[in-house]
């Protein structure tokens, strides 16, 4: 994922993560392998269900760390 986020010169990125053990340790794991590449998180954001307001992110790329059903919910 980094090595193609390095070729797409996404270095500054806004990261949207689910509120459950699969987003909180997927970002741990993020978080550490970001600073190997100088890839910078502008913003870190929890999403559930009923929180869809992700219209005002104003970075190059967004990267999504969560579980499939809450990604297709909230149309990442």
């Amino acid at each position: 994922m980094f090595l193609l986020m390095v070729e797409m010169n996404w270095d500054y990125v806004t990261v949207i993560y689910s509120e459950d053990k699969l987003g909180h340790e997927s970002l741990k794991i993020y978080d550490r392998l970001s600073t190997r590449y100088f890839v910078c998180s502008a913003e870190k954001r929890p999403v559930s269900f009923d929180n869809q307001a992700l219209g005002d992110i104003k970075t190059r790329g967004v990267v999504y760390l969560g579980s499939d059903n809450l990604g297709k919910a909230c149309h990442l």
